[in-house]
């Protein structure tokens, strides 16, 4: 939920915010946000390329909403960069080798625990972004699309939707038959 993604990001330490957040905003993995190049970073076109998909190994391009351009803004010296990784640590190096990435998976879930959540890894973002999408109605071709999936049916794994959203569903179908509809908020 937005509550649980706050209290997580209350938790987190302050370089690893805005990893956090371009992950939920984008539902790329780990792998993807860390080695983000500046190069692959389209202001005009308001969009991310992610070069390669870890998993298909095709490239794709992100839409780049205002938040994520905003964080990428707040990085000291942004607006002259042209070339090399978005993320760096406070230190100036790469997150990108598996130790670094380790530890950012290690600080995330230290953040979830923090926060009392359980079972929340980094990788949860990305179902969390794909869940949140499909919770606002997009279509499982558009979330396979932003996610990098191949298939509509891989993406089934990353649409986790409560009984809540699912009422709206059905009650659509009601409202097609022109019969009155419940009147409970949705979620």
């Amino acid at each position: 939920t937005r509550e649980e993604f706050q209290a997580l990001h209350d938790h987190a330490l302050p370089w690893l915010k805005p990893i956090l957040t371009v992950a939920v905003l984008t539902g790329m993995r780990l792998k993807e946000v860390v080695g983000l190049r500046w190069e692959n970073v389209d202001r005009n076109g308001e969009l991310l390329y992610v070069s390669e998909d870890c998993k298909t190994a095709r490239p794709r391009a992100v839409p780049m909403v205002t938040s994520v351009r905003d964080i990428l803004d707040a990085i000291p010296g942004s607006r002259f960069k042209r070339e090399g990784l978005v993320f760096l640590s406070p230190e100036g190096t790469a997150y990108t080798s598996t130790r670094e990435r380790n530890r950012i998976s290690q600080r995330t879930k230290a953040a979830a625990k923090a926060a009392k959540l359980d079972g929340v890894t980094f990788h949860t973002l990305r179902h969390t972004a794909g869940s949140w999408m499909a919770q606002a109605g997009h279509s499982q071709v558009q979330i396979a699309k932003v996610l990098g999936h191949a298939t509509t049916a891989t993406a089934d794994r990353y649409m986790h939707l409560t009984p809540a959203h699912l009422r709206s569903a059905v009650e659509s179908l009601e409202s097609a038959l022109g019969l009155k509809t419940d009147s409970r908020p949705s979620p």
